[in-house]
């Protein structure tokens, strides 16, 4: 009778426990500004159309209810804020916009919904992306800088920019979120995530492949040197072409395949704080002939991008606690190459 009276109150306290978690994984509230490091080339720029978004809004009662205004205008988020210092520098409240041309987005649209969705604190995205800036330059870590006597390899200019532009909008957090006025940085935010989507101009310069794995594994370590040990490193897959089945014919092909190789294995190797993001099963390859920009930019298509985002933002919610919720769904909220499903974000309640 004792031996089931204790188990039956172990029981009670395991269920309490897991109702107290399932009620509470909206998000641990600790006031801190969640801050979310994107960067990258051309695809973190943002290449989604938001002229084929509209075509889904208009088709589609999901997206007409995620994304839209009902009066022709997009949605914005307030509880999530963007900072892009591009030319001309934009931060503001998220939009819809924050990429080419401002007639493109990019992945801070499916990354700054799921966070906010999830998370009771503000949502800070920092975004430092340009197209065609490879990693072996452009991004270039540290401590991959190369000192010889026939020639030198600094520290890329994308990198600098990216550590300048996260410690000059970190430090004014209580600018941007008023409600942080009086509060010490350190005391008003927190590094959730660094969001890396980059490797096409690596990919088409043998050269610079070849030394992709080091400098990814360099890149990971300086981040980490520079914002935190524990900082989440999420590597999104060069995923273009999708498995490249119909694509025999191209000459980047086998490096693309490389590439992907190459990406899981530094995810694989690095430890806990590392995580690949696959996204080729976003790309829409049935349909690759209604294109709205290059293959290189998956084709512009507006629901890539939006599931490319979603991915990342599962993936930051997961880090957040290192071993993933069990309320938090990774499955795609909104099917790629079908008629979208139902988002699948986590419950506010």
């Amino acid at each position: 009778l004792v031996a089931s009276e204790t188990a039956m109150a172990q029981w009670i306290f395991f269920v309490l426990s897991l109702s107290a978690l399932l009620i509470s994984h909206h998000g641990v509230v600790d006031g801190k500004v969640k801050v979310v490091i994107l960067a990258g080339q051309s695809n973190m720029f943002g290449s989604g159309s938001i002229e084929h978004l509209w075509e889904l809004i208009n088709n589609n009662a999901t997206y007409e209810q995620t994304y839209s205004n009902g009066d022709g205008t997009l949605k914005t988020r307030s509880d999530v804020k963007i900072a892009f210092n591009n030319i001309p520098e934009k931060r503001s409240d998220l939009e819809i916009g924050y990429g080419l041309g401002n007639i493109k987005f990019g992945p801070e649209v499916g990354i700054g919904f799921t966070l906010g969705d999830y998370f009771d604190e503000p949502i800070f995205l920092i975004k430092v992306a340009l197209g065609g800036t490879s990693l072996a330059e452009w991004w270039r870590p540290p401590s991959a800088i190369i000192a010889g006597e026939d020639y030198t390899k600094n520290t890329g200019a994308m990198y600098e920019r990216m550590v300048r532009d996260v410690r000059k909008y970190t430090e004014n957090i209580p600018l941007y979120f008023p409600e942080y006025s009086g509060t010490s940085p350190e005391d008003a935010y927190e590094i959730a995530a660094f969001c890396w989507l980059q490797g096409w101009a690596d990919v088409i310069e043998d050269e610079l492949l070849s030394e992709y794995e080091e400098n990814l594994q360099l890149l990971v370590n300086d981040v980490q040197a520079e914002f935190g040990s524990d900082t989440s490193f999420l590597i999104g897959e060069l995923g273009q072409g999708g498995d490249l089945s119909n694509y025999g014919w191209m000459a980047e092909r086998d490096n693309i395949l490389e590439m992907r190789d190459i990406q899981r294995r530094v995810a694989s190797n690095m430890g806990i704080n590392v995580r690949f993001i696959p996204t080729q099963q976003y790309t829409n390859e049935e349909v690759w002939r209604i294109k709205y920009d290059a293959f290189h930019h998956y084709w512009g298509r507006a629901e890539t991008c939006v599931e490319i985002g979603n991915a990342f933002g599962r993936a930051v919610i997961e880090e957040y606690y290192r071993t993933p919720e069990p309320s938090v769904s990774v499955s795609p909220s909104f099917a790629p190459t079908v008629s979208p499903q139902p988002s699948e974000l986590p419950s506010n309640t």
